[in-house]
């Protein structure tokens, strides 16, 4: 079921595609866990081997469903829709499938604006929100740290932007935290 919220069109999943592709290495082993309609693909490297993993199939496959270990397990517009015990049952499975110098890339709402805290509960599939501050604690549990946050699409309305400005929030409507095994 597909449902409409304003988030979607704030975060530009489009923006957030270009900035994972720009992100991943040539030649490299792709998870896009919660693919959807593998969009993503478009905007990776030409030379990768990619597998999609529909968010339909909650949870992550036990063990090393794919007998592969990955350079990069994608996790873009997903975790939004995962409870606690979903999450961290998806930490524990990147950890049996990833290389040991992989990278997991979460993307997600910036909760932190005020539009996208306002407008996250009209999607009804949204279970929970996550900040970066969130996915770090969950990340080191594991044994990840944060390597880098990205935040991306700027609110460029002029009454909007004053908003997150009064309010002290982010005027920033998406970020991607890139995980690393902890050094």
């Amino acid at each position: 079921m597909k449902f409409n919220s304003n988030i979607e069109e704030g975060t530009d999943k489009k923006e957030a595609f270009k900035i994972i592709g720009s992100i991943i290495s040539e030649d490299a082993i792709i998870l896009d866990y919660g693919c959807g309609n593998k969009e993503l693909k478009k905007y990776l490297p030409k030379k990768h081997e990619y597998y999609g993993y529909n968010l339909y199939n909650i949870p992550f496959p036990k063990g090393n469903h794919f007998g592969l270990y990955f350079n990069f397990i994608i996790c873009n517009q997903v975790i939004e829709h995962m409870n606690l015990e979903e999450l961290e049952l998806f930490f524990e499975r990147c950890n049996k499938t990833l290389k040991e110098d992989g990278k997991i890339i979460i993307g997600t709402i910036n909760i932190n604006e005020f539009y996208n805290l306002i407008d996250f509960w009209n999607d009804p599939s949204h279970i929970r929100p996550y900040t970066e501050e969130s996915i770090r604690q969950m990340a080191e549990q594991y044994g990840f740290e944060i390597e880098k946050t990205i935040k991306y699409m700027e609110r460029i309305n002029p009454f909007k932007v004053l908003i997150n400005k009064l309010h002290l929030m982010d005027n920033k409507t998406g970020i991607i935290v890139i995980l690393r095994r902890e050094t």
